[in-house]
């Protein structure tokens, strides 16, 4: 973890203490302590690493516990799976032992739920020999007894096959499996293609590694994008049929090689060619000035932004033929986003894709809603292309999910309030708050009709009227004694002059004073110990949890996520504010409010991650 301002990083956790703790996957007895020792030094040595997703248990509304599991790829020949327990660390949950030679790449599947609490997914190891091993890997939902009832708390228990193992002394009767993994290929054997070199600099070869692979976002054209180091681009098509390369219209082929040349329509089409000199043309404006085709910009590695259009890279600007040596200090790379391609088409596809965006959000997957929506608002943003769809992307945000009338009652508890009472609480209302597809989808509607009406000329008079009718009706909620009995009136922190309970927003007093309210319990915020939502700016009081004093020894001010936790690791990160004082107005000061805050780890508005800098 980097503290953001001084630039140090700050240790949360010894990974490689805990790798030399783990037992060895094979059977110690009768070995050396010698070979023991080396093949523990192997297992901590890491060649590759990869993160699932959340696992998807097909319930509603979903649990939120964290199924993801963190592979581990070592010389050993194994795989370790981590998975992080909710609060700081990793923990090692198993080791597999699935081949002799190191463990080189790992790629992991979709989770597939095979009935209500019960998920799967393939894991792709491959190993240095060239072979690739499949671990299926199974979890399932353990309900965990509660005194309380507020909601039901679950655990993990994991189960792990290897389908073909390639180790020594593997038992083949317990490794071997007849399960074929759900692989969406049509055809009936693998294709080589031959690349032809695409011209675009002197470096241009057939023989440059590959360093990007990405997959078009329309399902429909199954299009598979992959980056050569060369800096030159090449269009996979139907990749799971036939696979062939794209078909370069207005280019030559000489002994081979494709020549490039000039036309308007290059940022128009989908082509090999076309994102080859759309690339080449983004490296020369990035680095300025006039470039020769001695001028190279490798790619060390690529990635699409928007599944569409856009596109992430890191190259770094070289000059092969001089043969002069660059120590690593001298390398200087820069990332890049930049749109390569526009195709009229695409704006279909958004469509479709907005559609099903907000049909099935998928919750459970924690993705933040600017995350999901990067590529319509990177549309959208187009002017031009704003103008001809707008009103088609407003049809489409009324959008109903099945659950919408789901939701589950809650007995109301009268037992004695404890600290697992208070967890059990906290828990249920995170649930409430994130674990619905309807309020996901919500979400997403709310920032799409809000970025639209952002762009628009004033404002429709049917919205006015609606916005007015709404605010009469929030109104009404509230009788003139309300906000006494409630202690919805609350002092200026200034002149302590009475504000009532008129905008959710901000608060006005009498005198003048704006204060902002807090986005999750309405309370006026008069400190600086406040989240920012880093989507729609609003801010809400930090959790209690934040509530740490700072070492005399450290003064410096950073920032963290979510107003996490703290611990001894990240303490010099907290506020200087002693541990029993709250920075909660006095109606507020009670631990139902404190749990709320402390379950609201997104933004109840649109649903983006809370951060704190100061």
């Amino acid at each position: 973890m980097v503290e953001r301002l001084p630039g140090r990083a700050v240790q949360t956790q010894d990974i490689t203490s805990t790798l030399k703790e783990l037992p060895s996957p094979r059977n110690e007895e009768g070995m050396p302590q010698e070979q023991i020792a080396y093949l523990k030094t192997l297992q901590a040595q890491i060649n590759c690493m990869a993160w699932s997703q959340q696992a998807d248990f097909h319930m509603r509304p979903s649990p939120l516990v964290d199924g993801s599991l963190l592979a581990l790829g070592n010389r050993a020949g194994s795989i370790i799976l981590m998975r992080y327990d909710g609060k700081r660390y990793v923990r090692c949950d198993l080791v597999i032992r699935i081949a002799d030679e190191w463990i080189t790449h790992l790629s992991w599947g979709p989770w597939r739920a095979i009935q209500p609490s019960h998920t799967e997914v393939y894991l792709a190891c491959g190993v240095a020999d060239g072979s690739i091993v499949i671990v299926h890997i199974r979890q399932r939902l353990k309900l965990v007894p509660s005194i309380t009832s507020f909601g039901q708390s679950y655990s993990i228990q994991a189960d792990v096959e290897v389908l073909n193992s390639h180790a020594s002394d593997a038992d083949a009767s317990e490794t071997q499996s007849n399960t074929v993994p759900d692989i969406q290929v049509r055809g009936e054997e693998l294709a080589t293609l031959r690349i032809q070199a695409q011209r675009t600099s002197i470096d241009s070869s057939t023989l440059s590694p590959v360093s990007g692979i990405s997959r078009f976002a329309d399902p429909d054209r199954d299009i598979v994008l992959v980056t050569l180091f060369d800096g030159t681009f090449r269009v996979v098509q139907d990749v799971c049929t036939t696979p062939t390369f794209d078909v370069t219209r207005g280019s030559n082929v000489i002994d081979g090689e494709v020549e490039i040349d000039s036309g308007e329509e290059f940022r128009t089409l989908l082509s090999s060619k076309n994102l080859s000199r759309s690339a080449r043309a983004t490296f020369v404006k990035s680095e300025g000035g006039v470039l020769q085709p001695t001028d190279v910009g490798r790619i060390s590695g690529a990635t699409t932004f928007d599944g569409i259009e856009t596109f992430l890279w890191l190259h770094e600007r070289c000059q092969p033929t001089d043969f002069s040596y660059k120590h690593d200090a001298k390398h200087s790379s820069m990332l890049v986003v930049a749109r390569l391609w526009s195709d009229p088409s695409n704006k279909e596809i958004m469509l479709k894709y907005i559609k099903e965006t907000l049909e099935r959000p998928h919750s459970v997957l924690g993705h933040a809603p600017i995350h999901k929506l990067r590529p319509i608002l990177l549309l959208l943003c187009q002017r031009t292309v704003f103008e001809t769809i707008w009103p088609r992307v407003l049809e489409l945000l009324p959008t109903n999910t099945q659950e919408a009338e789901n939701y589950i009652a809650i007995e109301p508890w009268t037992g004695q309030v404890n600290d697992a009472v208070k967890e059990a609480f906290r828990r249920s209302l995170s649930v409430d708050l994130y674990g619905w597809d309807s309020f996901h989808s919500s979400r997403l509607q709310l920032a799409i009709a809000d970025y639209c009406w952002s762009l628009l000329e004033g404002s429709p008079p049917d919205l006015t009227a609606q916005a007015h009718e709404l605010n009469e009706a929030a109104k009404a909620k509230f009788s003139s004694a309300a906000p006494e009995a409630f202690g919805l009136v609350e002092p200026c922190p200034a002149c302590h002059t009475p504000i009532a309970l008129e905008n959710l927003l901000n608060a006005m007093c009498p005198l003048g004073h704006v204060w902002a309210r807090c986005s999750i319990t309405s309370f006026v915020l008069s400190t600086p110990a406040v989240r920012t939502c880093i989507g729609c700016t609003r801010k809400a009081f930090l959790a209690p949890s934040s509530r740490t004093p700072r070492p005399e020894n450290n003064s410096t001010l950073s920032s963290t996520v979510n107003g996490d936790k703290a611990s001894p690791a990240n303490a010099s990160m907290s506020l200087a504010v002693p541990p029993g004082v709250s920075w909660v107005p006095e109606a507020g000061r009670s631990w139902i409010v404190d749990e709320l805050l402390e379950a609201a780890r997104c933004c109840l508005y649109c649903g983006n991650r809370f951060v704190r800098i100061l």
